[in-house]
């Protein structure tokens, strides 16, 4: 939790009321699972979403590095929080993959946000400027996009179905069709 106290009495505003006895700490409360000291869970999340991945084997092999103790316990944790939800794997039954329940899903704009800020403020993003500018020109749609390709088990990034593949594809069917000829 990140707190904001407001303890000074030159700063209360109502004088002659318990204002100040009862409204001494202003809180803004972030839920455990946004907290911002532990990076994995924001990076797990990021890696289903932006890249696809859904098991154990796939969070593990991520750039970052992460311990198999540490991975384990952020993934239970986030299934505890009811934003992932573990499931039966479709092609190997021994295996599990993790999905966002919709509670994650409303992390999807977030996420985007967090992506825009990035490519504003850190100059070693790996935020593509093109998909940046292109998740500007009509977010709400993007954001929609990336919801529904994500519940299908898709992502933004990888694969046949992601949205940057849905999206290509209608530029360049556009760019097609309204291609002036010789």
């Amino acid at each position: 939790m990140l707190y904001y106290s407001q303890r000074s009495k030159q700063n209360r505003k109502w004088e002659g009321t318990n204002f100040h006895e009862t409204h001494t700490t202003q809180t803004l409360r972030l839920p455990d699972q946004l907290r911002p000291g532990d990076l994995r869970r924001h990076l797990i999340i990021r890696d289903l979403v932006y890249f696809g991945k859904k098991t154990y084997g796939e969070f593990l092999a991520s750039e970052e590095g992460i311990a198999t103790n540490i991975l384990a316990s952020r993934l239970a944790h986030l299934e505890q929080q009811g934003i992932l939800e573990k499931q039966p794997h479709d092609a190997n039954k021994r295996k599990e993959r993790y999905v966002l329940t919709e509670k994650g899903l409303d992390l999807i704009p977030v996420l985007v946000e967090l992506g825009n800020w990035s490519a504003v403020y850190d100059p070693q993003t790996a935020a593509p400027p093109d998909w940046i500018a292109l998740v500007n020109a009509d977010k709400p749609e993007m954001i929609r996009r990336i919801r529904a390709s994500v519940r299908r088990g898709g992502s933004v990034f990888v694969g046949p179905e992601s949205v940057l593949s849905q999206v290509t594809g209608a530029v360049q069917a556009y760019d097609t069709a309204h291609k002036e000829g010789p």
